[in-house]
């Protein structure tokens, strides 16, 4: 007998009639009829004797029940299994992110996660590019939000955004009206730049390398834009750096301007290269997604 007949002779069995074995079963009662009729043409008698009170179990149809029973309960407990397979609350959400989108999207996204997915704890860490990389190889994360990722040996990525930098600056430090900066209004300020060793440092110099006055104007350099956005807010210069950044906890106290040469970054989970990803990770990745791309569609 195959798995479906089975069924059908315990739905019937249990329910007593075939109209309401049709309904324990989601299908019409000629197709419960249809698969009980060939299940008897196939073993060569009867399950069930047709009378004008129902159905009656044959004494061979009762020695079966028992096996039946027990297929049917395992096959239960295999659906169960497969059903909870994907919000399983043994193993907990492990996600690493760039500082800039940790404090930006990243707590948005993480509390909209966590009304969905009440059963699954989640562990965040803050990471730059080579420390998320070295917590992926340890086994210590499962996946890496990261600024500009490039493959590395044993890790893929999956694209999750793209952002632009934007230039934040004091209050009041350029006259009202100004919405766009560009690379000559920065000759003569001072800048504070994030470390050309980081994937966006290293982006953002080598689009300006030629401009010999900018590289004059260097007067702090920081190895995270957060850090670079505070530095702004209390005064002590100017920055460019990623629009998540700009709109962190600080971005009430600056003043943000696109930045004309538009040059465009990428956002990325890293993960290890036979890692597969989780229905609960596929749908936090979802939320940060939705998140940043908010971020990205607000106006200077």
């Amino acid at each position: 007998m195959r798995l479906r007949q089975i069924e059908v002779f315990y739905a019937v069995y249990s329910a007593g009639s075939i109209s309401k074995a049709g309904e324990l079963l989601g299908v019409s009662q000629p197709a419960v009829s249809k698969v009980l009729r060939h299940t008897e043409d196939m073993l060569g008698y009867a399950l069930f004797e047709r009378t004008s009170t129902g159905l009656v179990p044959t004494r061979e149809a009762a020695e079966l029940f028992e096996g039946a029973a027990k297929v049917f309960a395992e096959v239960n407990r295999f659906r169960s299994r497969a059903n909870g397979v994907q919000l399983s609350t043994d193993k907990p959400l492990r996600i690493a992110m760039a500082p800039s989108i940790g404090l930006s999207a990243g707590p948005t996204a993480i509390a909209k996660f966590a009304k969905s997915y009440t059963d699954i704890s989640i562990e965040i860490e803050t990471f730059h590019f080579d420390e998320a990389v070295s917590a992926l190889r340890a086994e210590e994360t499962d996946i890496a939000i990261a600024y500009q990722p490039y493959p590395r040996e044993g890790l893929r990525i999956i694209p999750v955004t793209t952002a632009n930098f934007v230039c934040v600056t004091p209050k009041d430090h350029w006259p009202a009206g100004r919405t766009e900066i560009g690379v000559q209004d920065l000759i003569g300020e001072s800048l504070i730049y994030l470390n050309v060793d980081a994937p966006l440092g290293h982006l953002l110099s080598s689009h300006l390398e030629n401009v010999s006055e900018i590289q004059q104007s260097r007067r702090i350099v920081v190895n995270t834009y957060y850090i670079a956005q505070m530095l702004v807010a209390s005064g002590a210069g100017v920055a460019i750096v990623d629009e998540f950044a700009a709109r962190g906890p600080a971005g009430t106290n600056v003043d943000i301007y696109a930045f004309s040469e538009n040059i465009r970054l990428s956002v990325g989970a890293i993960v290890r290269e036979n890692y597969t990803i989780s229905v609960a990770e596929r749908a936090f990745l979802s939320a940060l997604t939705a998140e940043l791309q908010a971020i990205s569609s607000q106006s200077v």
